[in-house]
């Protein structure tokens, strides 16, 4: 097993082409949208902002669902004040 210079580490993992850096950038890639993702559902759930549009095009028939809320979906007894 060979050792590399730190300089020369570096410019690899930076520059390089093979499969195992190709796969290691799509990873981090996907990461970063599902973190994204994460960031816009707090921001809603939160209240910073107040709706969110639909993810897929309006030309594709979607089955409405009716509207939950953490209130109408949790069916369980509160203790009296």
């Amino acid at each position: 097993m060979s050792t590399l210079a730190p300089a020369e580490l570096s410019r690899q993992l930076r520059l390089g082409q093979n499969a195992d850096l190709t796969r290691r950038r799509w990873i981090i890639g996907l990461s970063l949208v599902t973190v994204a993702a994460g960031q816009i559902v707090t921001l809603y759930q939160t209240g910073v902002i107040s709706r969110l549009t639909h993810p897929w095009p309006s030309s594709i028939p979607i089955k409405s669902m009716p509207q939950t809320t953490a209130t109408s979906a949790c069916k369980c007894p509160t203790p009296p004040p």
